[in-house]
């Protein structure tokens, strides 16, 4: 079994970052001046998230291509599929395919937090425009 991945502190703040919730009672100032730290805070935190996902990629692009131009895999090729091919390479380099798919998940990772942080955003973006009337 593989280690946990070292998930990056920004994607640790990121996935703790939650839409504010009020009582009813809560007088409007309140929930506004929460309002504005949460967008302040998801904004910040995307910059974060995006600033993690583009040195990742970067750290991908050798290895991908160290992957593509693999060779001595050919004869443990058990099926003329993509499947066969990538566990063909997947028997010869093992670390190569770890590193892959770990760069991989992390990337996706990232990228489905700046997916929600965005569209969380644009949500609280209304409900405090409308708060505000602005």
């Amino acid at each position: 079994m593989r280690a946990k991945p070292e998930l990056p502190e920004c994607l640790k703040v990121a996935t703790g970052l939650r839409v504010p919730v009020f009582a009813r009672e809560t007088p409007p100032r309140a929930k506004i001046e929460a309002l504005e730290s949460y967008l302040l805070l998801g904004a910040f935190t995307q910059g974060e998230l995006a600033e993690e996902r583009l040195s990742l990629m970067v750290d991908l692009v050798p290895i991908e291509d160290e992957w593509s131009h693999l060779a001595g895999w050919e004869d443990l090729k058990q099926t003329r599929t993509e499947k066969g091919v990538m566990d063909a390479k997947r028997r010869l380099r093992p670390d190569l395919f770890d590193q892959l798919t770990s760069l991989r998940w992390m990337i996706a990772r990232l990228q489905e937090e700046i997916d929600r942080l965005e569209r969380e955003s644009t949500k609280i973006s209304r409900a405090y425009t409308f708060m505000t009337g602005s």
